[in-house]
């Protein structure tokens, strides 16, 4: 069985050629400033945030939130506006408001390294709770996230 990353070729019956295309997704609409597409048999909307929503499935998804990267980057010297988890944080909760998700799946590098969770602002912790307090989370571990 092939990787997911290695390309199968396409398979041949007789001399006749197969080729395997991608399935792509289908713009249905925009809608002001959000784009409805189908994946298959589901619509997805892709919001302004940059986050997914499955209404259907009344899932939010979220992808490279990388809380404390500011702090992350601040201990090598580098300076970020120390606000980046708050303000990430609060757009989460803005869009948790406006759709009311039952499941929240974070696609991963959630936090931008290992260290992040022990380095949170206890507000921003507090923040976070809330958010994971309201529905199901679902977390997928990226490779910043430790």
């Amino acid at each position: 069985m092939p990787l997911l990353s290695q390309p199968s070729k396409p398979s041949r019956a007789g001399s006749a050629r197969t080729r395997c295309a991608p399935a792509s997704p289908v713009v249905v609409a925009i809608v002001g400033n959000e784009v409805e597409a189908k994946l298959g048999d589901v619509t997805v909307t892709a919001t302004p945030e940059g986050a997914l929503w499955i209404a259907d499935a009344k899932t939010l998804i979220v992808s490279d939130l990388h809380l404390e990267k500011g702090s992350s980057f601040a201990r090598d010297g580098q300076m970020l506006p120390p606000y980046d988890t708050h303000a990430t944080l609060s757009r989460v909760a803005a869009l948790m408001q406006r759709l009311a998700p039952e499941i929240v799946v974070s696609l991963g590098d959630s936090f931008h390294d290992g260290g992040g969770p022990a380095r949170m602002h206890a507000r921003d912790r507090a923040l976070l709770d809330s958010l994971i307090e309201r529905c199901d989370w679902i977390w997928v571990e990226g490779n910043h996230d430790g």
